[in-house]
């Protein structure tokens, strides 16, 4: 896959499942894969708003994809939804949970996004995605 550097998302293939809202880590399995991200990684971006599946149909997912799927990511610099896994106040510097959702980094870590606005856990809030190192 060629990429096209004008697109306003990454456009990727899930390597294991993708919730919406979610930060999002490359994989190593083959190009243009990425995973949900864990405590620890380094984030490319946060998966996107909607489901896989038309939401209220019977049987539908809640994932934005799964393993072998492709999916769309907010990328550096974009502004996007992402799940609060904790109390989070508007200019937190953010990194990954163990479920990808939003925590405060620390120093020391990555971080892959901004907040936006405050949310207390579960909330879905604005972030713009910018990613680098806190220092210690």
């Amino acid at each position: 896959m060629a990429a096209n550097l004008n697109t306003p998302v990454l456009s990727l293939t899930a390597t294991g499942d993708i919730r919406p809202s979610r930060f999002v880590s490359m994989s190593t399995a083959a190009d243009f894969t990425a995973a949900e991200s864990n405590a620890g990684d380094w984030v490319v971006g946060v998966s996107q708003v909607g489901t896989r599946d038309a939401p209220g149909l019977s049987g539908a997912g809640t994932d934005a994809a799964q393993t072998g799927e492709s999916f769309h990511a907010f990328a550096n610099g974009q502004i996007a939804w992402l799940e609060c896994g904790t109390t989070i106040t508007r200019a937190d510097l953010l990194k990954p949970d163990n479920d990808g959702k939003a925590i405060v980094g620390t120093a020391g870590v990555y971080y892959g996004a901004q907040a936006l606005e405050s949310g207390v856990t579960g909330d879905l809030i604005y972030v713009i995605v910018t990613i680098g190192e806190l220092e210690t």
